[in-house]
């Protein structure tokens, strides 16, 4: 990954306004091992579902050189909840379908066996749609909606994209913005662990000198909540990005599955 002035608040600028799937990119790209998986794997090494990117929650190796605001990432349909599934209709269904293919064939996108995977992303939107067949001029597709553990997300998803399309916006979303933000203080502290800096450092760039020259900096409640914060960094760069994802069916089934 590109060298940054870690310290500078200006370099976590662009991460206070990026969506879940964006800041688990984020953390997803400062991991060393998937670092070496994207170096090692060619680009067409993800045509099928379970190529080299499934390890890691992707459906396609993203360039991890490549923030969330210039890279182009898709994820596995099976770990994004929200992933939207277009299939196309042997028939017209209703006096309103409409055609999508017209206009997403002009976004990024990327070709593998499971079918036509386009990212929409304009200003607070983004959307992932899976395209079931090669898009194509005036086909009406119908939505699939798996009734699994993220059906609910998948169908929020879903209806978002269909007010999307008719109406020209997306209507205001919820994004649980303290959670957000909280990991977005994460992702410096990582950022800034990994540079080298000291816990204290750390403190003293995210919350300023004047809160470490209290009490005795090894008792100090502002050294706990800096550890915490660069551990909660570290299980997020090691997998935990994925619960930013939403539910699925893997991470339901380790929930319940027996202790050996």
């Amino acid at each position: 990954m590109r060298i940054a002035d870690w310290r500078s608040p200006d370099a976590h600028h662009h991460t206070l306004l990026l969506d879940p799937a964006d800041l688990a990119w984020e953390f997803l790209r400062r991991n060393p091992d998937y670092h070496a998986s994207f170096a090692a794997h060619p680009r067409t090494a993800d045509r099928k579902p379970d190529g080299p990117a499934r390890r890691w929650g992707l459906r396609f190796l993203a360039d991890p050189n490549q923030g969330a605001h210039e890279a182009t990432v898709f994820w596995h349909p099976e770990e994004l909840a929200s992933v939207i599934i277009l299939a196309p209709t042997p028939a017209r269904v209703g006096l309103d379908s409409f055609v999508v293919d017209d206009w997403l064939m002009s976004l990024p996108c990327r070709h593998g066996e499971d079918g036509t995977h386009v990212l929409l992303k304009e200003d607070k939107a983004r959307y992932q749609i899976l395209l079931t067949t090669p898009p194509k001029n005036g086909v009406v597709r119908l939505a699939l909606i798996p009734m699994d553990i993220g059906t609910p997300r998948r169908a929020h998803a879903t209806q978002k994209f269909w007010d999307y399309a008719m109406r020209g916006h997306p209507r205001p979303r919820f994004t649980g913005a303290s959670r957000l933000d909280r990991l977005d203080i994460a992702l410096r502290a990582l950022d800034l662990r990994q540079s080298g800096a000291s816990y204290r450092a750390i403190a003293e760039t995210l919350f300023g000198p004047q809160l470490t020259d209290g009490p005795p900096w090894k008792t100090s409640a502002v050294r706990d909540t800096v550890i915490r914060l660069v551990r909660t960094g570290l299980i997020m760069m090691h997998g935990g990005y994925r619960k930013l994802l939403g539910p699925n069916q893997a991470q339901d089934s380790s929930r319940t599955r027996p202790s050996e």
